[in-house]
């Protein structure tokens, strides 16, 4: 683990940056690289037949180094720029901008922190102190976001129907919202 307030410079395959953020894959090796590195060795070829020897095996020994890594890279996953279904801000007054969101099941929601103080959001029931301040239906799965200072954001895809209740851990008597995921009765 790296140390607090730093970041690696990749989070490693199927791991994820801080707040549930997929991390990007590693960049490619620009193709200058391998061009140079195969502009040298042809320039040695041309001094004896060994050095000749030596480039065929070092072109050998690339290619399935290339290829190798190609292989163990896996297949690319584009990554997806489109928009969330909603987002919502959190402010300065502890209150989400909006009460109440409604989306699909597989959409995703965002919320952004534009106040100048901490917040959260979480429909965890371990994290939760008021009754009432979180609902989840049956069969979803808890989320927090962690701490999201000024700006940062925090998203979540809705996999399970139904009404959720959220909170923000350090406001949690004033601010609640709701997310409302496919057809859902109005019951309060």
């Amino acid at each position: 683990m790296s140390a607090p307030g730093r970041r690696r410079a990749w989070p490693g395959p199927g791991r994820r940056w801080g707040r549930g953020k997929r991390g990007p894959l590693p960049p490619p090796i620009p193709m200058y690289v391998y061009c140079s590195i195969l502009q040298t060795i042809m320039s040695v070829s041309f001094y004896s037949p060994s050095a000749a020897r030596c480039v065929r095996l070092c072109l050998w020994a690339f290619g399935l180094l290339v290829l190798g890594g190609n292989l163990l890279a896996g297949p690319v996953v584009a990554q997806t720029t489109g928009a969330p279904a909603a987002t919502v801000g959190m402010t300065n007054t502890l209150s989400f901008t909006q009460d109440t969101v409604r989306v699909e099941v597989g959409e995703t929601v965002r919320w952004k922190n534009t106040s100048v103080i901490v917040h959260t959001v979480t429909a965890d029931p371990e994290r939760a102190t008021v009754d009432g301040s979180m609902r989840l239906p049956d069969g979803a799965t808890p989320f927090h976001s962690g701490d999201l200072e000024p700006e940062a954001t925090f998203e979540y895809t809705f996999e399970t129907p139904g009404r959720y209740r959220y909170f923000c851990v350090p406001h949690e008597a004033a601010m609640r919202g709701v997310v409302i995921v496919g057809p859902v009765e109005e019951d309060g």
